[in-house]
């Protein structure tokens, strides 16, 4: 009769004891499932700014090279523009000189 004594509430002791494993064993499992959450979410914050960062990083290496363009234009123009000053002051100086190189001052 003692051992029956002792027996139901050790089976509710071991109830108990499995319940609280199980409920241990479903918190751990929901807090590592947030932890995931909060992880993918920090990821994708991540790979967001990442991909900002390197659309800037591409957008200052196109700006540069349109730069590089422009001055290479701009100082081809500007050779250009030299020369044909040069060439027409010469011609002028070329003209001025059949005009007036013959008669005496």
């Amino acid at each position: 009769k003692a051992r029956s004594v002792l027996e139901k509430p050790r089976r509710g002791m071991t109830r108990q004891l499995l319940d609280t494993k199980t409920e241990a064993a479903d918190k751990l499992w929901k807090t590592r499932q947030e932890a995931r959450k909060e992880i993918e979410e920090l990821g994708n914050v991540i790979s967001a700014r990442n991909k900002k960062i390197s659309f800037y990083d591409s957008e200052r290496v196109s700006i540069r090279k349109l730069i590089r363009l422009s001055a290479a234009l701009t100082s081809g123009r500007a050779a250009k523009r030299v020369k044909r000053v040069r060439e027409g002051a010469s011609r002028r100086v070329n003209i001025i000189r059949d005009k007036f190189g013959n008669e005496s001052i």
